[in-house]
């Protein structure tokens, strides 16, 4: 299971930090190590006009609970980065331009 902007939430906004640090928590069957791949939150960025935009930031604070194994792995990240899903960018339009993100590892 890849990234699903349906398996994740806000926790608390960033406004309480000045627009940045808002929390996230995210659901997901991968590894670990896959969600450490560069864009694994697919089209979740703020500034994408994608279906699965929910509006995360670079800095923001994420939470990932990976539900493989029995009881599963949680981790804390941080997104550190935001990067232009290419295909999204590569219909004649534009319109559905998204953003993917990209948390340490």
């Amino acid at each position: 299971m890849a990234f699903s902007s349906t398996a994740a939430f806000q926790l608390w906004p960033g406004s309480l930090a000045n627009g940045r640090g808002a929390g996230w928590m995210v659901l997901t069957t991968d590894s670990t190590s896959a969600a450490s791949a560069t864009g694994w939150l697919a089209g979740a960025m703020r500034g994408g006009r994608g279906s699965s935009t929910i509006g995360m930031s670079t800095g923001d604070v994420c939470f990932v609970h990976h539900l493989t194994g029995g009881a599963g792995v949680f981790t804390s990240r941080i997104i550190t980065g935001s990067t232009a899903d290419q295909a999204s960018t590569s219909t004649s339009t534009g319109f559905n331009a998204s953003y993917n993100g990209t948390l340490t590892p």
